[in-house]
């Protein structure tokens, strides 16, 4: 009975101080979360990309390009890189102007 009454007042105590932590865990899952979409519709532009190079559709030259961003993406391990996603992205999107 103690022991219950000394967890639910840590609980309670938790939650009531540990109010800015979750704030601070909800906005760093909303920035993951941000992160992760874009990788995702990087990779679906890259196997767009991949189709029409295996296709032939696609120039020598932006073949080239196309082949060295999945070779830079199959490198990236850590989430520090959504700046190289992001750039790698923009780069595919800016094949077809």
């Amino acid at each position: 009975m103690k022991t219950k009454m000394v967890i639910t007042t840590l609980l309670i105590a938790s939650l009531c101080f540990g109010g800015e932590s979750v704030k601070k865990e909800i906005s760093q899952v909303k920035g993951r979360l941000i992160w992760l979409r874009l990788e995702q519709q990087m990779l679906n532009d890259l196997q767009s990309k991949l189709q029409l190079v295996e296709e032939g559709r696609v120039s020598h030259k932006d073949t080239q390009k196309i082949k060295q961003i999945a070779q830079d993406y199959s490198q990236l391990r850590i989430s520090k890189d959504k700046k190289k996603v992001s750039s790698m992205h923009r780069k595919l999107k800016n094949l077809d102007r």
